[in-house]
């Protein structure tokens, strides 16, 4: 079963108004200006998903209190930090402003016809994924939450498993004294292996729209996860085949033949699919998926340069690198070093990057099977 939508929309009007206000702080003015205050503290809230659960992470940044001559700004910082998840101040004027917001927010995303080939494909691809939720809903949706659903996530939230994931220099004791003051959860925090689905090849229907591109969308499952040897390999893969403005799809579709606007390819590791997206004029369809098999028989083949191969390794771990101090980029490691038994450090992972040959490719290439090819916009 997928994760419920309705939960998703609650825990993202909740959210929003631990973000604004608080008992302690009762009005947005109030809170802002405490928060200058503090020598613009950051601290916030945002929703994602992890595996079949939703996460909730409250984030605060705060400079080094001796930078300012303020030796108590972090015990001030907690305080604050105590304020948005201990005291919230949930009300209908606030629960109000975080539906206009929402509602806002999701006009602008199925405004792009973009977002809606994408919306139209993901639903029917993943609805019955345990992984996937619908990224938009109807307004019907934001309407229903009311503020007694919106207690009821708040009590479920403070109930739930926790991590504490502290970067930077601080009082090494502050994040556990905090902990402290939370009530302590009834369940442990544990996951179980990346969830493996068993796709089936489906035919779509195009999608006709006002346009004068047509947006492609060509779907494979890699039978690679993010736990498998090979995963590796595969990363190196859909960089060569549409990672970049180097790779082999944007070479020979959009410079080459000149068919396409854009053309590129990603991996949804999390499904264990990898989907190739270009946008084309509709007289170029035939020959643009042409053209994409031609290519993926040569990444089976191993019909193409040792240069190519070396640039998409070297493109991979660069970007590993440049990454690799980003505030993002850290707390995830931490994350998947304590829960995932992944290495802290990246040096592991550049090192297999490195070692990946042919051969590796051309397995990742063998594997691949169609899942689904969709058009949506201008038709002949």
């Amino acid at each position: 079963m997928a994760l419920d939508p309705k939960q998703m929309v609650t825990y993202r009007l909740m959210a929003g108004m631990l973000s604004v206000k608080n008992q302690k702080y009762p009005t947005q003015t109030a809170w802002n200006n405490h928060l200058e205050g503090l020598y613009h503290l950051q601290i916030g809230t945002s929703l994602s998903t992890f595996q079949d659960r939703y996460e909730l992470t409250v984030r605060m940044r705060h400079v080094p209190g001796e930078m300012v001559q303020s030796p108590d700004l972090l015990d001030q910082a907690l305080e604050a930090l105590d304020a948005l998840v201990m005291h919230p101040r949930f009300d209908e004027k606030s629960l109000a402003q975080e539906k206009r917001f929402l509602k806002d927010e999701w006009a602008t995303k199925k405004a792009s016809k973009g977002f809606q080939a994408i919306r139209h494909l993901t639903e029917a691809m993943l609805l019955d994924h345990p992984y996937y939720v619908p990224q938009v809903q109807d307004d019907a949706a934001i309407d229903a939450v009311t503020l007694p659903v919106i207690k009821d996530a708040y009590a479920r939230f403070m109930d739930a498993p926790r991590v504490l994931i502290r970067l930077g220099q601080s009082d090494p004791s502050a994040g556990p004294d905090f902990l402290k003051r939370l009530q302590k959860p009834t369940t442990p925090l544990a996951f179980e292996p990346p969830y493996r689905h068993t796709y089936k090849s489906v035919s779509m229907a195009p999608v006709k729209d006002a346009m004068k591109q047509t947006l492609m969308y060509d779907m494979y499952e890699t039978h690679v996860m993010r736990d498998d040897e090979e995963y590796e390999a595969l990363m190196v893969f859909n960089q060569l085949l549409g990672g970049d403005s180097e790779s082999m799809l944007f070479k020979t579709i959009r410079e080459t033949h000149n068919m396409a606007y854009s053309v590129g390819s990603m991996l949804l590791s999390q499904y264990g699919l990898l989907l190739i997206n270009g946008a084309i004029s509709p007289a170029n369809q035939t020959a643009y998926l042409n053209e994409i098999q031609t290519n993926l028989s040569a990444l089976k083949t191993g019909d193409y340069s040792d240069e190519a191969l070396a640039l998409a390794k070297k493109s991979q771990i660069e970007t590993i690198k440049r990454n690799h101090d980003a505030k993002g980029a850290l707390t995830r490691r931490a994350f998947y070093h304590v829960y995932a038994n992944e290495p802290f450090t990246k040096d592991e992972l550049i090192r297999r990057l490195g070692a990946i040959d042919k051969a590796a490719i051309t397995r990742i290439a063998e594997r691949l099977s169609p899942v689904t090819s969709f058009q949506y916009g201008a038709t002949l």
